[in-house]
């Protein structure tokens, strides 16, 4: 993640991965293409984190939830 929140890709190595999966060395990625490739590596990893944190904020409260009813139920 970068100091601005988000995630954070040197467009250099955006090109080393896509070029690692091309099947064909003379394939080629234009400047403006790797930039919309990295500005959507940015947006998909960004929201993959906050996706994970809502999950286990939820999560959390659920366990919470579950183990506070269960020690009550322990008590009685």
């Amino acid at each position: 993640m970068s100091a601005s929140g988000g995630a954070n890709f040197k467009e250099r190595t955006v090109q080393n991965i896509l070029l690692h999966f091309f099947r064909e060395e003379n394939t080629k990625v234009n400047a403006e293409a790797l930039s919309l490739i990295t500005e959507l590596l940015k947006i998909f990893v960004s929201e993959a984190v906050l996706r994970t944190i809502r999950e286990g904020k939820v999560h959390a409260y659920s366990f919470n939830e579950r183990s506070s009813r269960s020690n009550f139920i322990r008590l009685l």
